[in-house]
């Protein structure tokens, strides 16, 4: 696993790579940058953010012939900051296979947008991806965009997209307050288990912890 705490360089991807960049401490914070991924290679990339601070992250994925990516991004977005996180993979050569998920929990003032690009171009025959994006907001105030997109220039892919936008599914927490839950444990509990899927690729137990913290910080 690799923790950074400064911009990532352009990179060519060239092997099998698992490659996590985790926020934790940094302050504002701003990538831009583009990835190669070569032939028959398979990336996974996570992208944790849990400071309070503005992000904004542009990330573009070149797939070549064969190549397979999976992106996953979690943010936790509060008071009055703003974060941006835009994900653009480009299907360029045949039989290339992506995924991108995004969860978000976003709270107080705070703007926190998910924006989605998947490019099929013409020829890349046999490509599958899908874009998806989840926010679950606990304040009235803040503002939240889940976008994912399409753009197909080819007949013989798979592709398709999901959004969501809202706050706890009153139906769980109904029921989880049967079970003797309090509501701040319910809450937390829904909030574990959305962000788990990510969370649990992370192999560093500190950090998990530290994410373990801040989200019961802002639920407390």
């Amino acid at each position: 696993m690799n923790i950074i705490n400064q911009n990532i360089k352009t990179k060519i991807i060239k092997e099998d790579q698992n490659l996590n960049y985790i926020f934790l401490n940094e302050d504002n914070y701003n990538i831009d940058e583009t990835i190669e991924v070569l032939e028959n290679v398979n990336l996974n990339f996570l992208i944790g953010d849990f400071k309070a601070s503005n992000k904004d992250i542009n990330l573009s994925f070149n797939l070549h012939r064969n190549a397979r990516v999976y992106v996953d991004v979690i943010s936790i977005s509060r008071l009055s900051f703003i974060k941006k996180f835009h994900i653009c993979i480009n299907h360029l050569e045949e039989n290339s296979y992506s995924r991108c998920k995004m969860i978000g929990i976003n709270d107080d003032n705070a703007t926190l947008i998910f924006k989605g690009d998947s490019f099929i171009k013409n020829g890349a025959k046999n490509s599958d991806t899908i874009q998806e994006a989840r926010i679950t907001n606990l304040s009235f105030d803040c503002k939240s965009e889940a976008s994912p997109g399409l753009y197909i220039k080819e007949n013989d892919v798979k592709a398709s997209h999901k959004a969501s936008l809202g706050s706890y599914n009153e139906n769980d927490i109904y029921y989880l307050l049967s079970r003797g839950l309090t509501l701040k444990e319910s809450k937390l509990l829904i909030s574990n288990g959305q962000l788990y899927p990510i969370i649990s690729k992370i192999d560093d137990e500190n950090i998990k912890n530290d994410i373990e913290l801040t989200i019961k910080e802002i639920l407390k």
